[in-house]
């Protein structure tokens, strides 16, 4: 879970729809030319140079809106996270902007992480596959909470001040 806009979001498994919505805005970020480069030694600069191609586009508070829902609502839908994406813009409170630097920080860990590893199976199966091709269904696993258990406080932390001025300023 993660508090921002003093509302509570949950993080799912995301939805066919809510998925494809991330892999466009992922694919918006430039994230072909990284994948093609994704190993298991260049994960960590892969991450770092898909999260500055997030934030020179602007996809920071779309891709976080995207990935969550809040909670009390019936599901996940596009408009409702275009809608989240603008009030999420228009945090100022350093905690909030932090623990959303936290979750995109995160979402894209998960995200080159499914990348490698379905690379990595289709090797196994001998698929011929792209390298750089973006999953039509990705997984945000492991993410349900981003924060204590209220949402309000990240563990660990995943990026430092500069980072987040970086990615949501």
């Amino acid at each position: 879970m993660i508090t921002l806009d003093g509302r509570t979001f949950r993080i799912d498994e995301l939805i066919p729809p809510q998925s494809a919505f991330l892999s466009s805005l992922f694919r918006s970020a430039g994230v072909e030319p990284i994948l093609e480069r994704l190993t298991p030694e260049s994960f960590e600069s892969c991450r770092q140079e898909l999260l500055a191609n997030i934030s020179v586009r602007g996809l920071a508070c779309v891709i976080v809106a995207g990935a969550v829902t809040e909670i009390g609502k019936a599901g996940w839908t596009a408009s409702e996270a275009v809608s989240n994406a603008a009030r999420f813009a228009e945090i100022t409170d350093p905690a909030e902007k932090k623990r959303m630097a936290d979750g995109l920080s995160a979402m894209t860990f998960a995200f080159l992480a499914s990348c490698l590893q379905m690379r990595q199976q289709a090797a196994n199966n001998s698929f011929e596959g792209s390298a750089a091709s973006v999953p039509r269904e990705m997984s945000l696993k492991g993410l349900s909470s981003i924060g204590g258990a209220d949402g309000t406080d990240p563990e660990p932390r995943l990026v430092n001040e500069a980072q987040v001025n970086f990615l949501l300023n």
